[in-house]
């Protein structure tokens, strides 16, 4: 707007604010897969919830800027395959080096009583039929954990999400990390309501 500005007024053209714009747009070219990712990252714990979360976004936004330099080169004629396996390798990696670690039932046995405490300390406040932590008007989803039986028909998604670091959401009732593995290890050794 500016240099149109300067044109339609005589003057002589400024190139500088061209020469911005043009840096915006390259940002924004090597950037859109990263964005959209972190867009939609809340539905990935795994990234956001790692102790490493920063290096885990520093890697898919390096797969993201490759990625996107192979579409940026092939409208301009050339073909790098190299680009985006690089993209797609990172990608693989990170998978591998975040997946889920296999809990071990085999140890001692966490028993209800134990998986019922914690959630009453870092569930209930939203998973109830009356919520009480503020801001919550019912229980998200509909998922109430307050008896065995909720607990019981909600176990996989309950070790899922917790184990995964997605509950509680922002960890706003500061679940700690013994507290999920207490969980996953009910959940392994078969998620029983009766001690």
């Amino acid at each position: 707007k500016k240099m149109v500005e300067q044109i339609r007024r005589g003057e002589q053209v400024d190139p500088m604010p061209g020469i911005v714009g043009k840096q915006r747009s390259v940002h924004n070219t090597y950037f859109t897969l990263p964005v959209l990712f972190i867009m939609i990252s809340n539905h990935y714990p795994m990234t956001y919830a790692n102790a490493k979360g920063w290096l885990v976004l520093g890697v898919l936004m390096l797969a993201g800027v490759l990625i996107r330099q192979f579409f940026v080169l092939r409208h301009r004629g050339q073909v790098k395959w190299w680009l985006p396996a690089a993209g797609v390798a990172l990608i693989a990696l990170l998978m591998v080096l975040m997946a889920p670690k296999q809990v071990d039932a085999g140890g001692e046995k966490v028993s209800f009583a134990t998986v019922k405490a914690i959630m009453a300390q870092r569930c209930i406040a939203c998973h109830a039929d009356k919520p009480t932590f503020e801001g919550f008007a019912q229980a998200p989803k509909g998922v109430m954990l307050q008896t065995p039986e909720q607990i019981a028909a909600h176990a996989v998604m309950s070790a899922q999400t917790v184990a995964s670091g997605y509950m509680p959401l922002g960890n706003l009732t500061a679940i700690t990390e013994e507290e999920r593995e207490k969980i996953a290890i009910w959940f392994a050794q078969g998620a029983r309501t009766a001690d």
